[in-house]
């Protein structure tokens, strides 16, 4: 260390590096892990032997952006309802919270049960049909975007997870407080916002639509692949993954699952799906769903609160006929037989 007279200042030797500090108490300290890194009086912050550090900043782009919301509704129609249909230049994002119905757009026709989605193209001709026994709830969410990515998931059922539900629920919740008037004003022009209005409140709607979108367009992408087996505990075994895809089937019994459904949404290869349900129940993934699905079916015949119609109509059956013909395949009885049959009486009260 060499001292220089004229300006008191002492130069230091640091990994092959020279460099000038002040021989003045270093008041201006930042500690780091328990370290003082010093910051000189220009702002620039140095590491312990005095190397000037350069930090850059890393842009952030965004792969789907909402920029302008139109209309956030919640609609609950009568079982009879019927739209003459529309196009506009916005994109709409419809999700059947309950009940069945079929959506029409240009020449296709989607029958829509709980939980599915259908994001519409703008200037694209679409409809809603109701089928006249099932009173339906439906999101509706018109909004602006000049994002390429939602040409991937566009006019293509969609079906909603738990998280998926989740941020629905939370678009509807940050709408109701932002905006004036019920979620159900039909042909409503321009949403106004509420006098108080709680902090973060359109940032919040604003980014649970692009999570939203952001997962179905993952969903989509074939070469994102994530193994479910990640997300159980080490010790999990086949018995739990089992346990899980059961649940899911469960949870979607009202509804008509295909095998790339199932596969999408727990994020599994179609030949582990089948392996794994040949070894547990001795039958392929949709024949067990099948035997869910009436083993249900029993259950609401023997409660006698809804009839033969209804009772399809709910397990997402497309008409009565379907489902009795799957029924006396699966009971080797007809929905009528088995109500008169002895065994309703003997499984009424067996435990589950």
């Amino acid at each position: 260390m060499e001292r220089d007279g004229k300006n008191g200042r002492q130069q230091h030797a640091g990994k092959g590096k020279k460099v000038l500090q002040s021989s003045a108490p270093k008041a201006n300290a930042k500690f780091i892990s328990g370290k003082a890194q010093n910051l000189p009086a220009e702002g620039f912050p140095v590491d312990s032997d005095g190397v000037h550090l350069s930090y850059k900043s890393t842009y952030l782009p965004d792969a789907v952006s909402v920029h302008r919301i139109i209309s956030v509704h919640y609609f609950q129609y009568l079982s009879n309802f019927s739209f003459p249909g529309e196009k506009h230049d916005f994109w709409e994002l419809v999700a059947v919270d309950r009940g069945v119905i079929d959506a029409i757009e240009d020449d296709t026709r989607f029958t829509m049960h709980s939980g599915d989605l259908l994001l519409h193209r703008p200037n694209v001709f679409h409809n809603i049909l109701t089928n006249g026994r099932i009173s339906p709830s439906l999101i509706v969410i018109s909004f602006k975007s000049q994002s390429s990515a939602l040409g991937k998931i566009a006019g293509i059922l969609l079906s909603a997870d738990t998280t998926e539900k989740t941020l629905l629920a939370q678009i509807l919740i940050e709408a109701r407080a932002l905006f004036e008037g019920p979620l159900d004003k039909t042909y409503q022009e321009k949403l106004r916002f509420r006098k108080d209005i709680p902090f973060g409140s359109a940032q919040m709607l604003r980014t649970s639509l692009e999570q939203l979108l952001i997962r179905f367009c993952r969903k989509c992408v074939r070469d994102h692949v994530v193994t479910r087996n990640l997300l159980l505990p080490e010790n999990a075994g086949k018995a739990d993954f089992f346990s899980i895809i059961e649940n899911y089937l469960n949870d979607h019994i009202s509804e008509q699952l295909k095998v790339e459904d199932i596969c999408r949404d727990n994020m599994i290869s179609r030949t582990h799906l089948q392996r794994l349900f040949r070894e547990h129940c001795g039958s392929g993934v949709i024949k067990h769903f099948i035997t869910l699905k009436i083993d249900r079916a029993k259950e609401l015949i023997r409660n006698r609160q809804s009839d033969f119609s209804q009772i399809a109509g709910e397990l997402g059956y497309s008409s009565l006929y379907y489902f009795s013909r799957q029924f006396k395949q699966v009971t080797t009885m007809s929905p009528s037989e088995y109500v008169s049959s002895v065994r309703s009486i003997t499984e009424k009260d067996r435990p589950e």
